[in-house]
């Protein structure tokens, strides 16, 4: 295996529970399938889109995609209200569907998506479960204001 590259499994992983994955999006159609995709080769999940009424076509893109699979499903916002009330939505909308697992996930491809298993596995013995980069041997990729917002939010991993 080459530097930098990810073991990618046969299958993805199934852990035989209702997982969703909450993405919210402003402005990641240059993102957001390649996401979709690769989440999908590590984890059997459902995706939740949240768009943030993107200006670039990211909300219509979430539409294909929630049409092309299955899996995949939308959520539109009528005006931009930022990342906390699109992770309330999305949430709510797992929540209102009993999902087991909620997990969220940044479209900015600030998250690795080959770590979605480890953190369900860690799942079953705890009630939270938080990847971070502020481990030792994990390194943090920020630049401009992302990287001021990091330490409070304190998982967003590259």
């Amino acid at each position: 295996m080459s530097a930098g590259k990810q073991l990618v499994p046969a299958s993805p992983f199934n852990f035989k529970q209702s997982i969703v994955i909450i993405l919210p999006t402003n402005n990641e159609r240059a993102n957001l399938e390649a996401l979709v995709r690769a989440i999908s080769q590590y984890l059997v999940a459902d995706v939740l889109i949240v768009d943030n009424n993107s200006q670039d076509g990211t909300g219509e893109l979430a539409d294909q995609l929630s049409c092309r699979y299955g899996h995949v499903h939308v959520l539109h916002g009528v005006k931009k209200e930022g990342l906390g009330p699109a992770y309330l939505a999305g949430f709510q909308w797992a929540l209102q569907r009993n999902y087991g697992l909620i997990i969220e996930m940044d479209c900015d491809v600030s998250h690795a998506p080959w770590d979605l298993p480890r953190l369900v596995r860690h799942s079953r013995f705890a009630d939270l479960v938080i990847g971070s980069c502020y481990v030792p041997g994990e390194r943090v990729r920020f630049s401009g204001r992302a990287g001021l917002a990091s330490p409070a939010a304190g998982c967003e991993c590259g």
